[in-house]
């Protein structure tokens, strides 16, 4: 059985690695086998964090551009 989970886009330069790294385990404890997320704007731990997962076959990163004149409208 496969279980996939899409994410909302990542905004702000997100940075919360460490709670982003329990959110992933504790899902995949719960059977999901597949993250589908956005990147507007990312910390690097957080993009090394993703890459790994990426790299495991468990995460698909796709880019997330709208054409805002500023972040205050999402």
């Amino acid at each position: 059985e496969t279980v996939h989970v899409c994410v909302k886009p990542f905004h702000y330069s997100y940075a919360r690695d460490e709670w982003l790294l329990e959110w992933f385990e504790m899902n995949r404890l719960l059977g999901v086998t597949h993250f589908y997320m956005y990147n507007e704007s990312l910390s690097t731990a957080v993009g090394c964090l993703l890459e790994h997962y990426r790299e495991l076959g468990l995460v698909t990163l796709l880019p997330w551009r709208l054409p805002l004149v500023s972040k205050v409208e999402i």
